[in-house]
């Protein structure tokens, strides 16, 4: 699973960060390093509960 993250800067500058999760703990590492996790975790957990379907599909 690819993963990609936006960053858009006051000036309009944009960066992607792209990471390849395949395991459910690397992804949710990648989510939980967001500095502004506090805020968003019902939406990570949302996001993190898809995740863990989506692997639980490919086996």
């Amino acid at each position: 699973m690819l993963v990609e993250r936006e960053l858009i800067q006051a000036d309009g500058t944009s960066f992607i960060h792209s990471v390849s999760a395949g395991a459910h703990a690397a992804a949710y590492d990648y989510f939980t390093a967001d500095p502004y996790f506090a805020q968003l975790e019902r939406h990570y957990s949302a996001i993190q509960e898809k995740i863990r379907q989506r692997l639980n599909q490919e086996e």
